[in-house]
């Protein structure tokens, strides 16, 4: 399990991609397709693979310690595009404030609520130089086992950033 103490990601001001997007209209994200298999690549080298795995588990910690925004800092801009593009101006700048009052200790969440990351997996580097790994893991009170997702990642700097994450299993259909 990730300890809070491994969320230390490096802060950025949020405010500006936020005020992008909350004056310039999104296209709607698209809709996932059931895809059957994930994409492939090839075997990513030990370094790539030690890089993602951190980028992960700093994403477990961050949940874990009780953060409630500062996980979007692992998060590239193009992902934090598809996924709050629908919110508001006001929600936005709300939310990137909220984050960069995170600066300090957090609270850790209640054992029951920890993210547990039990393996990473299979990293492959995709034709168009992105990564994807299968994450095993979950919260660690889910009595059902853990769940493999599949991250996708770009480079960003010295680091990578997810830019996607994809259920393994398509999300169910809620009833008409």
């Amino acid at each position: 399990m990730a300890s809070g103490s491994e969320c230390m990601v490096e802060t950025r001001n949020l405010l500006p991609l936020f005020r992008e997007m909350g004056g310039t209209p999104q296209a709607s994200p698209p809709v996932p397709v059931a895809a059957t298999t994930p994409p492939t690549g090839i075997p990513a080298d030990e370094a790539t693979v030690a890089e993602v795995t951190a980028t992960v588990n700093e994403f477990a910690a961050c949940f874990s310690a009780g953060y409630r925004y500062r996980y979007l800092y692992l998060l590239s801009n193009d992902f934090l595009r598809v996924s709050l593009g629908d919110l508001d101006p006001a929600e936005l700048e709300a939310i990137a404030a909220a984050a960069e009052a995170e600066s300090g200790p957090a609270t850790p969440t209640a054992t029951a609520g920890q993210t547990l990351i039990q393996e990473v997996r299979d990293v492959q580097v995709l034709a168009d130089t992105r990564v994807i790994a299968t994450v095993i893991g979950g919260n660690i009170a889910n009595v059902g086992g853990a769940t493999p997702v599949y991250f996708i990642f770009v480079r960003n700097g010295d680091r990578f950033l997810i830019d996607d994450i994809i259920p393994s299993q398509p999300q169910a259909t809620p009833p008409a």
